[in-house]
């Protein structure tokens, strides 16, 4: 019985062989799409896991209003000092503040000597307890 199922089966992909070819070509990129999805839902849920303490990372998010609208940044004003000692007063933790800057130009001073590096991301930190 299944050796006349094989045999219905080459049968048909011999005699349709463009439909064979769009139905296996779509199998194919559906199944590869699916995985890269998988794959991406799955580094998102993975982000900042390697860190021991990752359950205490938090984002600073602020609502910000201009000309009567809401905007919803993540993006806190400078400097840093003032929210990182709110942070402290109302949580009674230690507290470790980083803020990365985007962007890739930066002016550096080393040794009395500036020059302007690129391709680099600037941060700052703070730890206060």
């Amino acid at each position: 019985m299944i050796q006349n199922f094989f045999r219905i089966a080459v049968r048909n992909i011999s005699r349709h062989k463009g439909f064979t070819f769009i139905n296996v070509t779509g199998l194919a990129v559906g199944l590869a799409a699916s995985l890269l999805i998988l794959l991406w839902v799955q580094d998102e849920f993975s982000y900042e896991k390697f860190n021991l303490n990752a359950e205490n990372i938090y984002r600073v998010e602020e609502d910000q209003f201009y000309s009567g609208e809401r905007y919803h940044v993540t993006v806190t004003p400078h400097p840093i000092e003032p929210m990182a000692f709110a942070l402290t007063d109302t949580s009674y933790l230690r507290v470790i503040l980083i803020r990365l800057t985007p962007g890739n130009i930066a002016m550096l001073t080393v040794s009395f000597q500036a020059f302007r590096a690129t391709g680099i991301n600037p941060a700052e930190a703070l730890k206060v307890e």
